[in-house]
């Protein structure tokens, strides 16, 4: 005797290609024939499987296209003699309901990755180094990396352009950095739900020191043939230039003495020698 129907819907999972197809087990039954069409064809064997077990993947499916599946429960029985077995499988006389699936289409393929960031340019600034580079076809922004001495690039010490905006920019400003110290810096393309671009050529900058105060109280005693120059300290200054001219005269570095610079104590005064007697002098102190 053939065994029983397949009870239930067939149900039917959606895969790349492919449809995943599950039934219930049939007492009695040993195998499962599997058959699969599309649109107005007809179930035709050669789009059939046999299979053992209650579960059934159909490969090689078009995309979007809905594809009925029914399954028949089978046994196979030796229909010759123990000695000359003659092998059959004798289906069951009814199929299962009918179930349906759509297979999916492939995903897209990834985007390719960005491409590396050229152009790299430093400019010193106050306590600050500004970068620039060359825009990246589809970037949606960009990290700047930096690092002193032998350190390792660390995010803490990184800062993101606009990611996402149509046009992030290639440019950006790294602040409070420590002037005098020379600073290792790189750029990187970025886009959102896509691989990083490859870091650009490193560059190095320096940032630059506050600028100094201006030197005040300047005070001026003549003595003979010279002048004798005090002025107020400045914070942090190192050394002092003192300059003077006479008449219509420019300032000139012939005419220029600077103070102990580097010293711990440049010291507020300097006297001024050599000078023409009766002469009136213009001068003044830099730091």
């Amino acid at each position: 005797m053939p065994p029983a129907q397949v009870t239930g819907v067939v149900t039917v999972e959606a895969r790349i290609r492919s449809l995943r197809v599950f039934w219930n087990a049939v007492t009695g039954a040993n195998r499962y024939v599997v058959q699969w069409k599309s649109g107005s064809e007809s179930y035709d064997p050669a789009r059939g499987a046999t299979v053992s077990g209650t579960s059934h993947t159909i490969g090689g499916l078009t995309p979007g296209i809905v594809h009925t599946v029914q399954v028949f429960a089978a046994r196979r029985v030796n229909l010759g003699t123990q000695e000359t077995p003659e092998w059959a499988t004798v289906c069951s006389s009814t199929a299962s309901d009918e179930g349906t699936g759509i297979p999916s289409p492939p995903p897209p393929p990834p985007p390719p990755p960005l491409g590396q960031v050229t152009g790299v340019r430093v400019e010193p600034g106050v306590e600050s180094l500004s970068v620039t580079w060359r825009a990246v076809a589809q970037a949606g922004g960009y990290r700047v990396q930096w690092r002193s001495g032998s350190e390792d690039y660390d995010p803490d010490r990184e800062a993101a352009t606009t990611v996402g905006a149509a046009d992030p920019g290639t440019s950006h400003t790294i602040t409070g950095l420590t002037p005098g110290t020379s600073y290792t810096l790189r750029v990187i393309a970025t886009r959102t739900g896509r691989d990083d671009g490859p870091p650009s050529d490193e560059a190095t900058g320096t940032p630059l020191p506050a600028p100094l105060g201006q030197v005040t109280g300047v005070r001026v005693e003549p003595g003979v043939e010279s002048l004798s120059v005090t002025w107020r300290a400045v914070d942090e200054a190192g050394g002092y230039k003192v300059q003077w001219r006479s008449g219509s005269e420019d300032y000139d570095p012939g005419r220029e003495a600077a103070t102990t610079v580097g010293a711990a104590d440049p010291g507020t005064s300097h006297t001024i020698t050599g000078l023409t007697p009766g002469t009136s002098y213009t001068l003044r102190v830099i730091a």
